[in-house]
């Protein structure tokens, strides 16, 4: 009998997340074949720079990604297109994560329909279709609160000392979570609290010195792997570095930084325009969506006033979508919400424990099931949502970097294209492309995609070679020659410009 239940529960747990990443499978299936800027920045030239253990530039830091990728080409192999899966997978694996959590705390069925709702958020599957590192701090949260979750449980046992070994485990994927997109850094201080809090009383300080080591030691093997760490720790150039993405400082008055509020919750509430977030069907759109978020909002304060064990989670909840807002929203660069994907956490967070106290929060049967049923809206929202945005998917977004990819009808004819064109010698040219409007001609792309190729598909190493624009002299393209002399972009109103 006890084996029966353990397979029905594993196949609750196990099923509906694997059929759910049906979702982000569809949609890199169906997108149009097209790859852009920020996309060849961090699915092509950041892997194979840290495959020489270099990083292009302070802006281009975020090697928990870049390390990931690495290891999935070297082991399946590289195409435009193999960080798209790649990211499915990982999607697939953090909703295991989340139903094996989920699982713990409620029946099946509410379990389920939390599942649902965020694995199905518009938010979520738009930037798991890009090769970005946008979205994954919401894949990495997942893992953390079931390592958190497991110490919290390990520690409730009769004379238990806690598991330092989960602590430094939590540690080390907050890190992982932080260097791979730094919209993860302010879940920090609340899973650090949580972790105090979770360890025995009379263990306090060994979990928190096990914590801190796990948190420390991939910050500091890839500080010792990357060879020029001085631009992984701060490249005064671009004024960023590890943990800094594409933030360059901060807004320097209040009217920015509600500039840049506003502009994410219209990416929530109106339709997105934001840098990479061109969403159509948004998070909580429309007269259901809205609905849905009204409903859930008003639910857990309903929940907090009455049921005092779970204010502290939906405090928290409530804090950490406050400082990602705040803290994300003041770094100068394009505002959006793909910096703010903390707040989705942390209203998936507050649906996810309205749904485990429903049967406390009333006894009587017809108000339990409208308070299920106004749980329902976000993901009948989402389902609507989720066929607008496939039909959107099928169209391309104009990107800058297009000028190497637009010589033949699919990115990838246009690689085999290139690796053709340096296979029999010839050197590459700016010249010979047409850069329309602000696009932009750049070697740096194009050649870790074309050596990349090479080395993570089994070929041999070859001299690849580009012509300057600046002297028209034809040189060796190589990551350590180009931190010495790079090779600045070819425009089309200014054939080049200093670096």
């Amino acid at each position: 009998m006890k084996a029966s239940t353990g397979v029905l529960r594993l196949l609750w747990i196990a099923v509906p997340a694997l059929l759910l990443t049906l979702l982000p499978a569809a949609l890199v299936r169906e997108e149009a074949r097209q790859v852009r800027y920020e996309e060849l920045a961090e699915s092509v030239r950041g892997p194979y720079w840290l495959e020489h253990r270099l990083v292009y530039d302070g802006a281009s830091t975020n090697v928990g990604w870049y390390a990931f990728l690495l290891v999935v080409y070297r082991l399946f192999g590289f195409g435009l297109t193999t960080a798209k899966w790649a990211r499915v997978v990982l999607f697939c694996v953090s909703l295991l994560a989340l139903s094996t959590l989920l699982h713990r705390w409620m029946r099946p069925l509410p379990a389920t329909a939390a599942l649902v709702a965020f694995a199905a958020s518009p938010t979520l599957l738009f930037l798991n279709r890009l090769t970005t590192s946008y979205g994954t701090d919401l894949l990495f949260l997942v893992f953390c609160l079931l390592l958190l979750d497991s110490l919290w449980r390990r520690s409730q046992a009769p004379r238990s000392r806690g598991s330092p070994a989960l602590a430094a485990a939590l540690g080390a994927v907050s890190m992982l979570g932080a260097m791979t997109y730094p919209a993860f850094l302010p879940a920090l201080p609340f899973l650090a609290g949580w972790l105090v809090a979770a360890a025995p009383a009379r263990d306090r300080i060994r979990h928190a010195a096990a914590a801190a080591t796990g948190f420390l030691l991939p910050l500091v093997a890839a500080t010792f792997a990357v060879r020029n760490r001085a631009t992984l720790l701060w490249d005064p150039v671009e004024r960023a570095g590890v943990f800094r993405g594409g933030g360059v400082g901060w807004v320097a008055d209040w009217s920015a930084l509600r500039s840049n509020l506003d502009r994410v919750a219209r990416d929530l509430f109106s339709g997105g325009a934001s840098y990479y977030f061109e969403l159509r069907s948004v998070e909580f759109g429309g007269w259901l969506g809205r609905a849905g978020f009204a409903a859930v909002l008003l639910l857990a304060a309903a929940t907090a006033w009455k049921l005092r064990g779970t204010r502290a989670v939906l405090a928290t909840a409530a804090g950490a979508a406050l400082l990602a807002a705040l803290a994300t929203s003041a770094a100068a660069g394009p505002p959006g919400l793909r910096r703010v994907t903390l707040v989705i956490a942390a209203f998936y967070l507050a649906l996810a424990v309205v749904w485990a106290a429903r049967t406390r929060l009333t006894s009587r049967p017809w108000a339990r099931a409208a308070i299920a049923g106004a749980l329902v809206l976000l993901p009948l929202h989402h389902g609507v949502a989720f066929s607008d945005q496939l039909r959107q998917s099928r169209q391309a977004v104009w990107g800058r970097e297009r000028v190497w990819f637009a010589v033949a009808p699919t990115p990838r004819r246009a690689l085999d294209r290139w690796l053709e064109h340096v296979e029999a010698g010839h050197p590459l040219d700016c010249a010979g492309l047409d850069t329309p409007g602000r696009q932009t001609c750049r070697y740096d792309y194009i050649h870790a995609a074309l050596a990349g190729a090479r080395a993570w598909n089994g070929h041999p190493p070859i001299e690849i070679r580009a012509v300057d624009p600046r002297t028209r002299e034809v040189v060796v393209l190589d990551p350590a020659a180009w931190l010495e002399r790079p090779i600045p972009p070819v425009g089309s109103h200014r054939r080049y410009r200093e670096p």
